[in-house]
């Protein structure tokens, strides 16, 4: 493909990275990845898709860290994601 024939498909819809709504959204797990910042801070990216609704199959990212201060964000997100901490 070529950039011309990019330019010639202006009827194909756009992906949006516009946020989505406030909402809640079941969503997929695709890829969660470690990771360690240049600090030294563990952490984990997560690529989550939506699964159903309006929104289906778009796509979100996030980042957690692995710290003392962000725990009670990792064990929300876990938790809304059906993980166990206490079985990790």
């Amino acid at each position: 493909m070529n950039l011309s024939e990019v330019k010639a498909a202006p009827d194909e819809e756009r992906k949006s990275f516009d946020p989505l709504p406030a909402g809640t959204y079941p969503v997929t797990v695709l890829n969660a990845e470690e990771t360690v910042a240049k600090t030294g801070t563990l952490g984990v990216i997560l690529e989550l898709e939506v699964a159903e609704g309006k929104h289906q199959g778009r796509k979100v990212w996030d980042r957690l860290w692995l710290t003392p201060k962000a725990k009670w964000r990792v064990r929300n997100v876990f938790g809304a994601l059906g993980l166990d901490l206490d079985a990790l």
